[in-house]
């Protein structure tokens, strides 16, 4: 670089420098960067399908066992009988409740 009369002039060596080295260097090193970043998308887009992949076999695992608790534990006629037992016992409570009132209005 030379400075003639408040110009900054260039040599040629400057030049066949920035030519020759450095704009390679530079094209080389944007293309390294461009390349990684497709390959990350690409890797992260596997990782995305990977995922949802697992996601369905869990929740269809997270279903089959939600089916088989309630066929093995909340059968049909359980249920019945447990409502049975607790209407039984609702009626019962009323009619104290019943009994107790009327002999409260007796009084």
């Amino acid at each position: 670089m030379q400075i003639f009369n408040g110009n900054i002039t260039f040599g040629t060596d400057v030049i066949t420098w920035i030519v020759f080295i450095e704009i390679p260097i530079f094209i080389a090193f944007m293309t390294y960067i461009i390349k990684q970043k497709e390959t990350m998308n690409k890797n992260i887009d596997l990782v995305k399908i990977n995922m949802e992949k697992r996601y369905r076999y869990l929740n269809e695992k997270i279903n089959n066992y939600k089916l088989e608790v309630a066929k093995k534990y909340a059968s049909v006629s359980y249920l019945k009988d447990v409502e049975n037992r607790l209407t039984n016992h609702l009626i019962r409570i009323e009619e104290k409740l019943d009994n107790k009132l009327t002999r409260l209005e007796n009084e």
